[in-house]
């Protein structure tokens, strides 16, 4: 038995150790929470977030029972069909204490180019990637790869696809793949921004992604949909307000739905949603303004749950469909129907509504309309 440590919260150690045999069943990974010694000192000494201890990634070897530890490990991952390989995403590295002291005479005494860049930097939050490990098991060699956020295998251990979002390289952010024993990624879309929601199809031959690249410059970017099959060089744009037909004017792909694909790979699901008002610059008033909220007696929901749906209704994404082989763009729900689902083939869709009837809610109970 290896000890796996304390989570520090009251979770369980051996659950949040997420063991995981490799496929050829010649190794085992586990995270290494730290002990409870430490967890309580940190707190103590009241260490900062980024200084607290950190899990550890161990990687047992079954034939000798050998345990190789790496420190400060987010999480890790392995093919589900395929032996030979681990991937692990790493803390970020400690920060050097500065002991110089900012002053206000500092601060004022910047340049109005360094203002402005601090002034951009604070604009748009994102968030920033770390070193990715590639390990091969079989003799320990590692590949690092820089600031990754996130990462995946493919089943059978052929491809490794990972997103870079760069603090210091912002033109190298991007989606890559690469072949595990192989030193150089391909860079399937590349370009300052945020690449998210990603998704393979059944038979991993098809790779689907969300980026607002193409609008990164905007206060508040729009999103696109990209793809492209396995193997191909690059990925194409398939679907984006700007330029596919019959997209309905002033939405845009939504980032807050997810990506997904029909059981056969030739349709892709996601969502869209209106676009924002962009935001004037709101001039700061002394006075106090009074603030209140209006109810009418026709109004579909009593105030109090309008006010609890409110941010999930501003994100809730319409249902829409692109047809690869076609490519040719579908938006499902509307309005009137808001809520669609499709059959794991693509070929029904399933709606439910209970707009007709909200007004009933408070007396009767919940009725809907399914089609």
């Amino acid at each position: 038995r290896y000890a796996v440590g304390f989570s520090g919260e009251g979770t369980d150690s051996e659950r949040a150790a997420a063991a995981q045999f490799t496929f050829d069943g010649t190794h085992v990974a586990f995270l290494i929470s730290p002990t409870q010694e430490e967890v309580k000192q940190a707190k103590k000494d009241k260490k900062k977030k980024e200084d607290q201890p950190k899990k550890k990634l161990g990687i047992m070897d079954l034939s000798d029972g050998k345990v190789t530890e790496v420190e400060r490990v987010k999480s890790f991952g392995m093919p589900e069909e395929a032996g030979g390989w681990v991937a692990y995403l790493m803390e970020e590295a400690p920060k050097p204490k500065d002991k110089t002291e900012k002053t206000a005479e500092g601060e004022a005494a910047k340049k109005p180019e360094e203002k402005a860049e601090d002034e951009e930097k604070t604009k748009k939050e994102k968030k920033f990637g770390t070193d990715l490990v590639l390990r091969a098991l079989r003799d320990g060699s590692e590949t690092i790869l820089a600031s990754v956020l996130d990462y995946r295998f493919t089943k059978d251990g052929r491809n490794l696809f990972y997103t870079v979002s760069s603090k210091d390289e912002p033109g190298t952010d991007g989606i890559y793949r690469l072949e595990p024993g192989r030193k150089e990624s391909t860079a399937l879309l590349t370009g300052e921004g945020n690449y998210s929601k990603w998704a393979l199809d059944k038979e991993e031959t098809r790779l689907a992604f969300l980026t607002d690249r193409d609008d990164y410059e905007a206060d508040e970017p729009s999103f696109n949909l990209y793809g492209c099959r396995i193997g191909e060089p690059e990925a194409q744009l398939w679907v984006s307000h700007a330029s596919t037909a019959a997209f309905p004017e002033g939405m845009a792909v939504s980032d807050k739905s997810g990506v997904s694909f029909s059981e056969d790979g030739g349709i892709v699901l996601f969502g869209i949603k209106e676009i924002p008002e962009p935001k004037g610059d709101e001039e700061e008033s002394e006075e106090e303004e009074a603030k209140f909220d209006l109810w009418h007696w026709d109004d579909p929901y009593p105030q109090p749950q309008q006010k609890s749906m409110a941010q999930r209704v501003r994100d809730n994404p319409w249902e829409s469909v692109y047809h690869i082989a076609d490519e040719k763009f579908v938006k499902l729900a509307d309005e009137t129907i808001p809520d669609v689902s499709l059959s794991d083939n693509g070929r029904v869709g399933f709606a439910v509504t209970d707009w007709p009837y909200t007004k009933r809610v408070s007396y009767f109970g919940s009725f809907s309309d399914v089609y």
